[in-house]
């Protein structure tokens, strides 16, 4: 008689269905069934996947993404695919991992192609526990597969962070810096004494245009009240952010008399005198700058 799979074959389960992978003769099949089924015949959806397919279970989904970088969701409580998409890259170093995340109602793709070693060689790490990211960062929507920015966001040793902030229409991106890392002289001339820096990127999420950039701000030190990374977003008869990232904080908020083409963001970044970096980078002004992306988020 048939018995029902073993318990190391399970792969994922969801309402009354469940995910189970086989592997013989080096071949690698996934299929679907109800947990209840009494006949392998059951199964309400089957797959041969190629050995090299990237495999995860994220929110009740089998995802799968194959080396002609095909990204193919299976949802499991009802054994249908609910998605298939090419995703559209240049890059042609191997795949390290594949990581998936809901915000605002889309779907972010992050396909991470980076080296440890080479993390580890420029001194650069997370912020928190969010894994870096040097890869493609790409927003879709989870109905369609339709991407609504031109193009993926190319990530170079960055980390998609969460935050309370993580409901506002924007991205934060931020790596630390070890302060012993980089050209000594170069860094003594910069006048920043050899302390670590974060570098901070802000994206908007409906467009993937960059709203703040900065990968010079100065971590300071938490004992004496400088936070690595938070963020708070308010949304009212205006929308705000606010970032503190080491010993900046960056406020981010929308205008309704933005300067064509220039954006409906309105950034102003204070920093203690301490802190201020030279040349035409400095953004230690207190001063109010309009960024080039393109927010077409509303004012209400």
């Amino acid at each position: 008689g048939w018995s029902p799979p073993k318990p190391r074959t399970w792969r994922g389960a969801a309402g009354a269905m469940l995910l189970v992978e086989e592997r013989a003769a080096g071949k690698r099949r996934f299929r679907i069934a109800p947990i209840a089924a009494a006949r392998p015949s059951e199964s309400a959806w089957e797959a041969e996947i190629d050995l090299t397919t990237r495999f995860l279970t994220d929110n009740g989904q089998a995802v799968f993404f194959d080396e002609n970088r095909v990204l193919t969701l299976v949802d499991i409580a009802t054994a249908t695919p609910s998605m298939q998409v090419q995703l559209p890259s240049d890059e042609s170093s191997p795949v390290r991992s594949l990581r998936l995340r809901r915000r605002g109602g889309w779907l972010l793709v992050e396909v991470d192609r980076s080296n440890p070693v080479i993390d580890r060689v420029r001194g650069a790490s997370p912020l928190g526990d969010d894994s870096l990211l040097s890869g493609e960062l790409h927003c879709l929507d989870p109905q369609t597969g339709v991407s609504p920015w031109g193009a993926p966001v190319i990530v170079d040793g960055m980390a998609l962070v969460e935050t309370a902030a993580s409901d506002a229409p924007l991205l934060l991106l931020a790596r630390k810096r070890a302060a012993d890392v980089g050209d000594g002289a170069a860094r003594a001339t910069s006048g920043d004494g050899g302390e670590a820096q974060i570098a901070l990127t802000v994206l908007d999420l409906t467009t993937g245009a960059t709203v703040f950039r900065n990968h010079e701000i100065p971590a300071g030190d938490e004992q004496e009240g400088d936070a690595e990374l938070w963020a708070v977003y308010e949304e009212g008869a205006s929308e705000s952010l606010l970032v503190r990232a080491g010993r900046a904080w960056v406020t981010l908020e929308t205008t309704s008399l933005p300067a064509p083409p220039r954006p409906r963001m309105l950034a102003g970044v204070e920093d203690p005198e301490a802190s201020r970096l030279n040349g035409p980078d400095d953004i230690g002004r207190g001063v109010e700058r309009l960024f080039k992306s393109f927010w077409d988020g509303d004012d209400d």
